[in-house]
C-alpha cells in the first residue's frame, strides 16, 4: 500500500506506541521504493502553567522528558524518521518543535 500513498499524517503514535507502523513509509525495505514523509503530531494540555500529556504514564514527566518522549528522541528509542510537532489539543496557536523551541503559529480550520 505504501507504493500508492505519497505521505501519511499521524496523531499521537508515541502515546499509543504505534510509530513503528510507519517504518515502511520512512525507511522502505523494498528496492526502488522511495521513502515517504510522515507528519506526526502529539497533543498536550496546560494545567495552569504546567504542560501535561493526556496519557497517565506521562503525568510525572518534566517538559524536557515529555518533549523527548513525544518527539521519539529518548536514548535507545528507534528513529522512525517522522516529522513531529507537539501542539495543544484545542489547536490554539501554541506549538512545541521537537528541537525544544516553542512557537506561536496560526491554525486555519
Amino acid at each position: 500500500m505504501s507504493g500508492d500513498i505519497q505521505f501519511a499524517v499521524n496523531e499521537e503514535c508515541a502515546v499509543y506506541n504505534e510509530c513503528g507502523f510507519y517504518a515502511d513509509f520512512t525507511s522502505p525495505k523494498v528496492p526502488g521504493v522511495v521513502p515517504k514523509p510522515v507528519f506526526h503530531i502529539e497533543y498536550i494540555q496546560f494545567q495552569g502553567t504546567q504542560i501535561v500529556a493526556d496519557a497517565a504514564r506521562f503525568q510525572t514527566y518534566n517538559v524536557d522528558q515529555l518533549r523527548k518522549t513525544l518527539c521519539l528522541q529518548e536514548p535507545g528509542q528507534p528513529n522512525y524518521g517522522l516529522s513531529s510537532v507537539i501542539a495543544t489539543q484545542n489547536l490554539d496557536a501554541w506549538t512545541m518543535e521537537c528541537d525544544g523551541g516553542r512557537v506561536y503559529t496560526t491554525f486555519i480550520l
